[in-house]
């Protein structure tokens, strides 16, 4: 079989291995919070999780090649771990999401995962079936079960540095306002660039929106808005029967959310439940908390 089929073989698997691996570790659909970026909760899952799940796709790929006759294409097969981690890279950078990525931890699990990969074919995958699959007949396939639980209780203890993850997300957000307010703080209208609380309450649902609907998957949008299924478009993600530019949305998201503030302003009220109230009319059970925590993060910023 010729390089190029076998790469392209391998492109497909790759793919495929992204689409297995992002649906087995969604946690939840819908908008994501920065706060989900970021976690480590539950490290010790996480870590196993993130290791090994490229090495246990590649094991059930070898197995369901051989079954189907395709030996051939198991030369090499590790290297899908080394093109799953460029792309997954590619779409962090694309996404503009990798400033949220813990650089030291990111590369010591892709490093490991390749490492493994790489193992597990020299070692059994390239030999065909019987030298994957458990064997009853030793101790090997238990003692491996028993390092695995015994690394997986070790790491769970783990606490991570709650601390250089709340900076990274403090840097982050201002960083993400900083670039926001130069671009589009000409926009504005009066009302909104005149009242402090209403700016800041604007800025902290658009952090969010571009988050969830960076340029690249509104180019998406745009692209596929004919087909009726996208119903917000623009960088405020806003609901039209027309295609909006991230002006346009801008445009009409500043009366919307100037609308809801009149509404809800009292003199009483607490910041935190004013912006949910916002939020919550904006894109009703879209958000959770995450405006409200953008927001009081970014005043407490800027104020600093």
């Amino acid at each position: 079989m010729s390089t190029v089929y076998l790469f392209l073989a391998q492109l497909l698997l790759t793919g495929l291995m992204v689409i297995c691996i992002n649906l087995f570790g969604s946690v939840r659909r819908g908008y994501v919070t920065i706060d989900q970026l970021l976690s480590t909760t539950n490290f010790g899952y996480n870590l196993i999780y993130r290791i090994l799940s490229p090495v246990i796709f590649i094991s059930f790929a070898t197995l369901a090649l051989y079954y189907f006759k395709l030996q051939f294409l198991v030369n090499n097969l590790w290297i899908i771990s080394v093109y799953y981690y460029l792309i997954n890279i590619l779409a962090l950078l694309l996404l503009r999401r990798f400033e949220l990525v813990n650089k030291f931890l990111y590369f010591f699990i892709a490093i490991s995962s390749i490492s493994l990969a790489y193992w597990v074919y020299t070692i059994a995958l390239q030999y065909g079936p019987k030298a994957i699959l458990p064997d009853s007949s030793n101790f090997r396939t238990e003692w491996w079960f028993i390092v695995l639980a015994y690394f997986y209780s070790l790491l769970n203890d783990f606490s991570p540095n709650y601390y250089i993850e709340n900076k990274r997300k403090n840097t982050f957000i201002y960083n993400r306002y900083k670039s926001l307010s130069l671009k589009y703080e000409k926009l504005l209208i009066k009302e909104v660039k005149n009242d402090s609380q209403l700016r800041l309450i604007f800025y902290s649902v658009m952090i969010t929106e571009d988050v969830n609907r960076p340029p690249l998957l509104r180019l998406v949008e745009k692209t596929l808005f004919f087909t009726g299924k996208i119903k917000t478009s623009g960088i405020m993600q806003v609901s039209s029967d027309k295609f909006l530019s991230d002006q346009e949305s801008i445009n009409k998201a500043q009366y919307i959310i100037l609308n809801s503030y009149l509404k809800h302003k009292k003199s009483d009220i607490h910041d935190y439940e004013l912006v949910n109230k916002i939020a919550n009319d904006y894109n009703p059970g879209g958000y959770g908390g995450e405006i409200p925590q953008n927001y009081s993060l970014l005043k407490n910023l800027l104020n600093a």
